[in-house]
């Protein structure tokens, strides 16, 4: 299978790379309509920042949604909408 990967046709990482993008900007658009933020900052830096952390910290999943929950209530989120968001 390793074998395979040589022969990938460049153009399918190009639209792997762009997917995986979209699926970013709609993840923080449907957080900015949940938690109602204008600006997709307001949700997509403690969404990175939580998914960073969770993936470095031991018993990450944890941590970083508690950095991410954080992060939201210090912008300016409500405690019960930064949850169910």
């Amino acid at each position: 299978m390793l074998e395979q990967i040589g022969s990938l046709d460049a153009r399918w990482l190009v639209v792997a790379v762009l997917v995986e993008a979209l699926s970013f900007v709609c993840c923080w658009e449907l957080q900015c309509i949940v938690l109602r933020r204008r600006h997709w900052r307001d949700v997509a830096a403690p969404q990175l920042a939580g998914n960073a952390v969770s993936q470095v910290v031991p018993g990450g999943g944890p941590v970083g949604a508690a950095l991410q929950l954080r992060m939201l209530v210090r912008s300016g989120s409500e405690v019960p909408a930064a949850v169910a968001g």
